[in-house]
């Protein structure tokens, strides 16, 4: 699972957005990085200005990520709601890990290829030959397509107008996801 943390800041100058930012997302990796079982690492970095309706600067306004990796749901989820005092909860995401999605991939292609010699066997029968003989094939596959998971608007907001609230441990149950491979072929019937 990845659970995407965001913090923002304000300054009146680009530098002071800049390096109130860095110190923020410093300050929740080094948090972060004891934790078990979790990868953590930076994300997105964006400071802009914030303008009056003439187009005028009035302030410096930046936001950088932080991104939580793990296979541990709760620990993930209790570190990124012990965090909730500088970030939001800004994207919870699930993807299939690579040991799972090449097993599954694995079980497709066995199944794929078995498929594919009894089409082949069929067609060349069909026309009246025997067999068939392989000139090419393609194997592709569409990995594991992670499955987002919008948070609402509650977790995404970490502070409210008083000061920083905690994000609350947010709830976790992953789906599915699909693992596909596509066979592809050329055959000489013979």
């Amino acid at each position: 699972m990845r659970i995407t943390l965001s913090a923002e800041v304000e300054a009146n100058d680009q530098p002071g957005a800049g390096k109130k930012l860095s110190a923020a997302l410093e300050d929740v990796v080094k948090r972060a990085r004891g934790a078990k079982n979790i990868d953590v690492r930076t994300g997105g970095y964006n400071v802009w200005p914030n303008t009056n309706s003439k187009g005028k600067v009035i302030n410096w306004r930046g936001q950088g990520e932080v991104v939580l990796e793990s296979k541990d749901f709760q620990a993930a989820s209790a570190l990124a709601a012990k965090l909730g005092d500088k970030t939001a909860i800004t994207n919870i995401s699930f993807q299939l890990s690579r040991a799972g999605r090449e097993a599954e991939e694995r079980k497709l292609l066995s199944q794929a290829a078995t498929a594919f010699r009894e089409r082949a066997l069929a067609a060349a029968n069909a026309f009246g030959f025997s067999g068939y003989r392989l000139i090419k094939l393609d194997l592709g596959g569409s990995g594991g397509a992670p499955v987002p998971r919008a948070v609402g608007a509650q977790m995404m907001m970490a502070k409210d107008a008083g000061g920083g609230a905690p994000n609350p441990e947010a709830p976790l149950e992953a789906g599915e996801v699909t693992v596909s491979i596509a066979v592809n072929g050329t055959v000489a019937l013979q």
